[in-house]
């Protein structure tokens, strides 16, 4: 059973599937602009179009229609990764350098929201623009790269991190 709302369960779905939003829209058998504004809450299914995404998922069309519950606690689990291809398809260049410090930062933040530690260290491996590789950050958060559960957990991370009066 999944939870929170259509454009977040759909972002989900992808996401658990590993997905491109080209690839998740031929699979389901739409447009890709048409899944990308249903990700995002920009447009609203019709019951044909749900029975599609529900096929190509694999999921019952209930699941799709539950209303959200009260906000859950971020899942434990593993750091999200992401990487350059998923930043191209919006048409943004990340090099492998800011890639590489995007993740470990986004790792510290997990860290952080499942060990409730009060601070955590990154030593960045890679060599980057630290305000450039924030502003990725950013963005993965805003146009729905990163899954909804690992939205949870970062800022669970962020909030620790913030609860313990670091900078």
């Amino acid at each position: 059973m999944m939870h929170g709302s259509l454009p977040a369960k759909l972002q989900v779905l992808r996401a658990r599937q590993g997905l491109t939003l080209v690839e998740a829209a031929e699979k389901i058998g739409i447009g890709r602009d048409t899944l990308s504004d249903l990700e995002r809450g920009n447009r609203h299914p019709v019951m044909p179009t749900l029975a599609k995404i529900a096929k190509g998922y694999g999921v019952p069309v209930e699941d799709l229609l539950k209303e959200p519950e009260e906000e859950q606690p971020a899942p434990a689990g593993v750091a999200p990764q992401l990487n350059r291809g998923q930043f191209a398809e919006h048409g943004i260049e990340a090099t492998e350098g800011e890639i590489t410090v995007l993740n470990q930062i986004l790792g510290a933040y997990t860290e952080l929201a499942q060990t409730g530690a009060e601070s955590t260290s990154v030593t960045f491996a890679g060599r980057a623009d630290l305000e450039r590789v924030y502003l990725l950050i950013d963005y993965a958060l805003m146009r729905g790269i990163l899954a909804p559960e690992d939205v949870a957990v970062l800022r669970d991370g962020v909030r620790a991190r913030l609860g313990a009066g670091t900078s």
